[in-house]
């Protein structure tokens, strides 16, 4: 099988989850057999440069590794070095901030997911000594980049051995309503939600068995709601430590931002270790 990743990219800084990220890193490049290039904004001194080192060599890394140092506004110059490198992963921690009962994620992760040119993977909860994602989650896409992100999610599954590996679907049914004001009956519209979700779980089964997947491998589930908002609720609560979510290449507007988009959400509310597959 060729490489799914060439060549990754791991945002370094002096923060309180650091080591566990570079800990994350290595666990990976020996799984994908990447080259990894640590990416490091700051003044490069004497001193820093002592520490950055130090930091990386309490890791054990499998392939070929390269520091690279930047300066500037963080999320630009990350996003800026990570295409012309051509990485084809960036791997990025994201500290989870309190506002009030809620949870919400710093805005240089934010801007980097929305903005760089290849998948990456958000590190909400690194681990320094993870032996391995037990419960991935798949938000299924049925396009070239859906297939290619649930193979992603395969590989790591195949070897973390996860105790669960779901594929979930969300759908929206906009005309049922209407259905149920024009017949008066809820338990018609219910048979039809049922019928159509049915349909639906057929579908995720063909699909996961054509990108590879045994029947035996995953589970499938439908998710009946708003899309995005559906799916990070279930992997809340699925107590989920892997979410791989599909993102179009089409670039989200200010309309998007005013009008909740799917991806907004994530955006705004990350639940869990998430890989974005662009």
């Amino acid at each position: 099988m060729d490489a799914i990743f060439k060549k990754a990219g791991l945002a370094v800084t002096f923060s309180p989850t650091g080591k566990k990220l570079l800990s994350e890193a290595s666990r990976l490049q020996a799984l994908f057999g990447f080259k990894l290039y640590f990416l490091h904004v700051g003044v490069r001194d004497s001193t820093t440069e002592q520490r950055l080192h130090h930091l990386i060599e309490e890791n054990t890394f499998s392939g070929e590794t390269e520091l690279v140092w930047l300066s500037g506004e963080p999320s630009k110059v990350i996003i800026k070095k990570s295409k012309e490198i051509g990485l084809d992963l960036l791997i990025i921690g994201a500290l989870e901030k309190e506002r009030g009962i809620k949870t919400f994620i710093g805005s240089v992760a934010r801007n980097i997911m929305r903005h760089c040119h290849c998948p990456i993977l958000v590190l909400t909860k690194p681990e320094g000594e993870r032996f391995g994602f037990k419960n991935i989650i798949v938000s299924v896409c049925y396009d070239k980049k859906g297939e290619e992100a649930a193979k992603v999610a395969l590989q790591i599954a195949r070897h973390d051995h996860p105790e669960k590996l779901t594929l979930i679907k969300e759908i929206n049914i906009p005309g049922l309503p209407s259905v149920v004001f024009d017949s008066g009956s809820t338990n018609e519209t219910d048979s039809m939600r049922k019928e159509l979700m049915g349909i639906e779980k057929q579908k995720i089964q063909f699909f996961g068995q054509g990108v590879g997947m045994e029947k035996d491998e995953f589970n499938s589930e439908v998710l009946y709601g708003v899309e995005g908002w559906e799916c990070l609720n279930y992997a809340q609560s699925e107590n989920a430590d892997l979410l791989v979510v599909t993102m179009s290449e089409k670039r989200l507007n200010f309309i998007d931002r005013i009008f909740t988009h799917d991806l907004e959400f994530l955006f705004e509310r990350i639940p869990t270790n998430t890989l974005l597959y662009k």
